[in-house]
């Protein structure tokens, strides 16, 4: 199933197909700036080495400043984002993703519904906060301080989200540097596409794998024991998201196969043939279509051995 490497740089390295990737999608980010409300309290520390007959810097206390349902939920959208980023997008480097422009729409209306989700949470968080800091005077005991919790205002800048855009570079290096170091430039722009591209090809896979899988066990059936002890066949139960993501991956990948990859073409065509004229309404009508389908997608996960 793995491409060689040799083969995805030798794609890579043909300008037609830098163009492709070029103008196939865009770089996205979103900055997000959250804090732990966590700070380390030196005194305590110190108390609690000195009462365990330990060495000073042993052992460190560290106070959870912040707490309740707005803080975590605030907390939380860091790792929603970085989900949803993974359903949308791939991975181009730290910072940045690629996203398919045939994605790029749904991404948008996704990326909007975050950004205005973070922000009704964080004015939660601020209507939370002046109660949460009294209640932490009670929970810290001791320990509390109120020089550590400043007012809403300030504290709410430690949370930010920021939406960014960038170009696909081009990989032209048509500008007037010694041609040595062009060279150079190019050979490690070719490489580090090479990762990147393969890193596409292998989530690109995963994410059919997946959606079939998850197709082919909820078109099937389970025998289970009913209350008077009698074996009945039941059907498993059917998740429309997970007939639209496979429908939504079989328009995405037919435009966006960025290093010509056959098999995933051919996984592609394979799954849109199985799931022609296939409604959800007729999988939950239809025990034929219902075993056709479980039929044809086991078939092609079979097939390619996976």
């Amino acid at each position: 199933m793995n491409m060689s490497m040799t083969n995805i740089s030798n794609n890579i390295a043909a300008p037609s197909h830098i163009t492709s990737l070029q103008t196939s999608g865009i770089l996205v980010a979103q900055r997000i700036r959250t804090t732990t409300g966590n700070v380390k309290d030196h005194e305590a520390s110190a108390k609690l080495c000195a009462e365990a007959g330990a060495e000073v810097g042993a052992a460190d206390v560290t106070k959870h400043l912040l707490s309740g349902p707005e803080f975590k939920a605030l907390k939380a959208m860091t790792s929603a984002v970085r989900n949803g980023m993974v359903q949308f997008c791939f991975r181009w480097s730290d910072d940045w993703w690629y996203v398919p422009m045939t994605r790029y729409a749904a991404y948008c209306t996704w990326e909007a519904e975050m950004i205005k989700l973070f922000n009704e949470r964080k004015e939660a968080f601020k209507a939370a906060y002046t109660s949460m800091r009294s209640d932490a005077a009670f929970r810290l005991g001791d320990m509390f301080k109120a020089e550590e919790y400043p007012d809403p205002e300030e504290v709410c800048q430690n949370f930010s989200i920021r939406a960014l855009r960038a170009d696909v570079p081009s990989g032209d290096f048509r500008v007037q540097i010694a041609q040595d170091l062009a060279d150079d430039l190019r050979k490690h722009y070719v490489n580090q596409t090479a990762d990147v591209v393969s890193g596409m090809i292998a989530a690109q896979r995963t994410q059919l794998i997946g959606v079939m899988e998850s197709l082919a066990h909820t078109c099937g059936t389970d025998v289970k024991e009913n209350k008077k002890g009698e074996t009945v066949v039941v059907r498993r139960k059917l998740h429309e998201s997970t007939l639209n993501k496979a429908l939504e991956m079989i328009d995405t990948f037919r435009s966006f196969n960025p290093a010509g990859d056959q098999q995933l073409e051919d996984i592609r065509t394979s799954l849109e043939m199985a799931l022609s004229g296939v409604t959800i309404d007729k999988l939950r009508e239809s025990d034929s279509v219902r075993s056709h389908v479980e039929q044809e997608v086991t078939s092609i996960l079979d097939k390619f051995r996976i």
